[in-house]
């Protein structure tokens, strides 16, 4: 999120993901102009309006969802004002998919209308795809580690009832 938020033309990013046993969907990281944004929203999955938005969209469906003018897009009404307020102007909702598994989602937020052309989502939409294959590839070596460390535990025992048999 730090290095999208901090390069010219974007200046607000982050990353949320479905809050378990809930249809919220909750920041876990951020970077930009203020993240205090994220303190006054709230977005959820589940058919409120808060589910409507661009972010919601692109969980919902697995793809690049684009709001090219916050100003005016009859969808992001209930985050209009504070959108406003912190100067974003359009974002793009990414959606971090691998394998059918939902990640979660990368907002990305430009201070100018219409700041994301063909060309951008696109580059966005692979990077959410790479993110979501790193995320998978962590999951796995971790996954992998507990795996070693139980057989590590298990070759311990069975060292110690060997050694036992053997006096015996």
């Amino acid at each position: 999120c730090q290095t999208m938020a901090l390069g010219d033309p974007y200046v607000f990013a982050w990353f949320g993901e479905l809050e378990e046993g809930s249809d919220r969907i909750e920041p876990t990281a951020a970077a930009g102009v203020d993240s205090a944004y994220l303190e006054e929203i709230e977005i959820s999955i589940d058919g409120d309006e808060q589910a409507q938005g661009p972010t919601a969209s692109a969980i919902a469906t697995g793809e690049v969802t684009i709001v090219q003018d916050i100003a005016t897009d009859p969808d992001y009404g209930p985050w209009r004002g504070p959108a406003m307020e912190y100067g974003f102007r359009s974002s793009i909702a990414v959606p971090v998919v691998y394998r059918e598994r939902t990640y979660g989602v990368l907002n990305v937020y430009a201070d100018r209308p219409q700041a994301f052309d063909p060309r951008e989502q696109r580059i966005l939409g692979e990077l959410g795809e790479s993110i979501a294959y790193a995320l998978y590839t962590l999951q796995i070596e971790r996954q992998q580690d507990a795996q070693y460390a139980a057989l590590e535990r298990k070759n311990e025992q069975l060292e110690k009832f060997a050694h036992a048999v053997s006096h015996d």
